[in-house]
């Protein structure tokens, strides 16, 4: 039995929410199946426990086209993959991610292309100003490249992580219980997570601030404060507005922030002196968000990709002339990558000789990619090398 559709609805303990997936074929088998909703035009992803009962203790999005998911109470870990366009588990092919391999290429300045030695089973990715950062098969992270102010420096005992998030000198780890732990620089109170946050279920990571969706669909920022006189009194324009939620993805820049709602809008929020808060007029129809220091990028649900914003118009906003089919985004400081369905990368670069690093220039042979991240001037890809039965 096979279905269908651009439009997939993840039902998580009862309530249904978005998942930000480009998708054309999903398979049902014994441990998850779909089921199309009353509307008639999407479908809801249910999982089944061992005995069969039809339900999710725990959900973690990886990526644009991956969720970790536990099944039952005190079920182990499955990944659901629709990279290649079909939902696989490890129910009956096991994803062996000790064979997943990081590549790294770009300014190697702080060491942060140089791939720690022996690194295995990564299921994501994430990449900083000038640090890089894994995240490992059993919940703990490893971290290299510019340490000057601790964004390397992987607080001891971290474990049960579920996502990763890499800032200008900062970094992020959501645990599996959602709560938030940080580490790195702090001059602006990027990494003091507020007291009491839980319930989040995704992080991003800016410039000097910090991001965290909650599971109700609302957005917390902390750090950097862009202040403006307003009325006799300071203003941070930074702050997410109030009063919004239904939110499902969130993109932390320099000084903005997006925030990707539901229905297949987006929000944008703080600075907007080159336009980066401007959200295109009619854009919908999105499945994921990414922003850099001064741009962003929409990923819609035909496969194609929208920028606006941007320093100046040298290229990184020009997507490059029928790129399609795309499942995933990462944008860097002046360069931007895309992941396509067939596992290959396509990466594009501000037109500046100064600004050129090398991180556009994606290896050649460059196959089977899952994930991607691009930081200041270096860019990470996570490439799955084999399965095992």
């Amino acid at each position: 039995m096979e279905f269908t559709s651009r439009s997939i609805a993840l039902l998580v303990q009862d309530e249904p929410v978005s998942l930000s997936i480009n998708t054309e074929l999903v398979t049902p088998n014994e441990f998850y199946d779909l089921k199309q909703t009353d509307a008639g035009d999407t479908f809801q992803l249910v999982l089944k426990d061992e005995e069969g009962v039809e339900h999710v203790d725990g959900v973690q999005f990886l990526s644009e086209t991956q969720i970790l998911v536990t099944l039952g109470k005190g079920g182990r870990p499955v990944v659901l993959d629709w990279s290649r366009g079909v939902a696989e588990d490890t129910s009956g092919v096991v994803e062996d991610t000790s064979q997943s391999t990081v590549v790294a290429w770009g300014n190697n300045e702080k060491g942060q292309t140089d791939i720690p030695e022996g690194l295995s089973d990564i299921i994501a990715i994430a990449a900083g100003g000038e640090h890089s950062m894994a995240l490992k098969a059993d919940g703990t992270v490893v971290a290299w490249g510019d340490n000057e102010h601790g964004a390397a420096n992987v607080p001891e005992g971290l474990n049960n992580v579920t996502a990763i998030a890499a800032g200008g000198s900062h970094s992020l780890a959501l645990k599996r219980d959602g709560t938030v732990v940080a580490w790195g620089v702090n001059f602006d109170q990027q990494i003091d997570v507020p007291a009491g946050l839980n319930d989040v279920t995704a992080i991003a990571a800016g410039g000097a601030h910090s991001l965290a969706l909650k599971r109700d669909g609302t957005v917390v920022k902390w750090g950097f404060k862009d202040q403006i006189s307003q009325g006799g009194q300071f203003v941070d324009r930074m702050a997410f507005p109030e009063g919004l939620s239904d939110f499902v993805a969130i993109a932390a820049g320099g000084r903005h922030s997006l925030a990707l709602k539901r229905d297949g809008t987006v929000v944008g929020f703080g600075n907007n002196e080159h336009g980066q808060s401007d959200i295109p007029e009619g854009l919908n129809g999105v499945i994921a968000i990414e922003v850099s220091y001064f741009d962003c990028l929409a990923l819609k649900q035909d496969g194609t990709i929208v920028a606006w914003g941007g320093l100046y118009d040298r290229g990184k906003l020009t997507i490059p002339v029928g790129l399609n089919e795309v499942t995933a985004m990462a944008d860097g400081a002046f360069h931007s990558m895309a992941l396509k369905r067939d596992g290959t990368v396509v990466a594009w670069v501000f037109d500046d000789e100064g600004r050129n690093l090398g991180q556009a220039a994606v290896p050649a042979g460059l196959s089977d990619v899952t994930a991607i991240a691009a930081g200041d001037g270096h860019s990470l890809a996570l490439v799955r090398k084999g399965k095992a039965q």
